[in-house]
């Protein structure tokens, strides 16, 4: 991978469950060739990993802030330590 892989949590409130966001970010994040996972949270945000390139991780970070405008109401952006064991795609966490 090249140096400039990063990894991030996302962490997504509002009214974000039930209406196909974790999809929207698989999709996004899959459209940026960005891998990692997605999960609803019992708090009722939901929760990513998003590891790639740091332009492509960015572009999917906000190409999901601006898809679902609307119904984010916070979403806050951490960087992580990259999992040693990384994923070949993007997967919806149950």
């Amino acid at each position: 991978m090249p140096g400039d892989v990063i990894a991030v949590r996302m962490i997504a409130a509002g009214h974000v469950q039930g209406v196909g966001f974790r999809a929207l970010v698989q999709s996004i994040c899959q459209t940026h060739e960005v891998t990692g996972w997605v999960r609803n949270r019992e708090d009722g945000s939901v929760e990513a990993e998003l590891i790639g390139p740091k332009p492509r991780v960015d572009a999917a970070v906000e190409r999901i802030r601006s898809a679902r405008a609307h119904q984010i109401r916070q979403l806050n952006v951490a960087p992580i330590p990259i999992p040693p064991n990384g994923l070949a795609d993007f997967e919806i966490r149950w």
